[in-house]
Formats: C-alpha cells, structure tokens, sequence
C-alpha cells in the first residue's frame, strides 16, 4: 500500500505560507528548548516538501532557534547558564572542553561548536546558550552551527522524503533504521565510554 504523497501535498499547498512557517517555528522551537523533538520535524519536512526545500526550511528554523539561545546566553550571562548545568554537562565531553577552554581562538571556538553539533549524545540547544557567553563572534557561531547541523539535516529529511515513496511496511523499516542509528547507536557509544572511563565523558 503506497502512502497518497500527492494528496499529502495537495492538502498542504492548502495552507499557503503556514505550512513552511509552521516547519520554521517547529525546528527554531526544537532549538530553543530540548523538550520540543526535532526528528519529527526533519521527517515530517521532508515528507512534505522534499529534500531540498525541506532541508531548507528546517535549517533556517535551525539557526533562527540557535541564533535565539546564542543571544539569549550572551545577555543573561555566565552564572545563568551556569546554573541550569549546562557548563558542567559540556564539560564532560571533549568538543565541550574545546568551547569553554580559556583564550580559546575564534577558530577554535568555531571548530568546537561545529564538533559539538555533531558528536552523538551532546545537548544541541545546551550549546547555544553557552556558546553565547563565551567569546566567539556571532558570525562564527551560526557558520558552524550550519555547517554541523546540516549532515543531520539532510539524512532525516531524506529519510522523510523517501519515506512517502515506499510502502508502509517499507516506511516503518526505514523509521525503524534511523531510531537505531540516531539514538541507540549514540546511546551505546556513550555508555561504552563511561564504561571505560567513569571520570571523564569523552
């Protein structure tokens, strides 16, 4: 049984500019606070609109939300972030010590947010708010963030894309695949590394 793609989208262009904004908000949302699931959002953007527009819309909804925190952590300052344990949670990781190291260089810091965005187990909207109160340009920072955001980026959205093509049996196999390797392969290589060493997350 083949899922009705042109039906999906036909009902969709229904909705004008809200569909797109809805995607945009969704993912900013999923950026700002980590309660907010940002998977369903790359699938579902996908599905609906392609690979390319999809992935579009998902990375501007991305770096809006990034931006947002990134700001945000830079006003509130220091001690804010500080207490809500996102200092110490990065700091358990290598990327993490790489952003908060003292007189780190710009392209430094720019190499530890890219690294952070991409390393499996690390709180993304946790890294936006303390890249803000670190000295990394604001140019720098969303640069990165695009460019470790956007391999995650394109693999789900494709995901969601195909995923309209198939049969459901297929859709469901292919959701199956992408639960283990986005969450149980990093779920895995995090325990594995505490297992080895219990003092420092790396």
């Amino acid at each position: 049984m083949q899922v009705n793609l042109a039906g999906l989208e036909e009902a969709l262009h229904g909705l004008g500019i809200w569909g797109p904004l809805i995607v945009i908000l969704l993912r900013a949302g999923a950026a700002l606070l980590a309660i907010v699931p940002s998977s369903p959002v790359l699938l579902a953007a996908g599905a609906l609109y392609g690979l390319l527009w999809g992935t579009i819309l998902v990375l501007i909804g991305a770096e809006l939300g990034s931006l947002a925190a990134f700001l945000i952590g830079r006003s509130v300052g220091y001690d804010f972030v500080a207490r809500r344990g996102w200092l110490t949670a990065l700091s358990r990781t290598r990327p993490g010590r790489w952003l908060l190291k003292d007189k780190a260089s710009q392209n430094r810091l720019m190499m530890a947010v890219f690294c952070c965005r991409l390393v499996p187990g690390i709180n993304l909207d946790a890294v936006s708010y303390v890249a803000g109160v670190t000295p990394i340009s604001t140019w720098r920072f969303c640069l990165a963030t695009f460019a470790g955001l956007l391999p995650y980026t394109l693999l789900l959205v494709g995901v969601g894309r195909e995923m309209m093509r198939v049969s459901t049996m297929q859709a469901f196999l292919i959701l199956l695949l992408v639960v283990v390797v986005v969450f149980l392969v990093p779920a895995i290589w995090k325990f594995a590394r505490k297992r080895k060493n219990p003092v420092v997350d790396a």
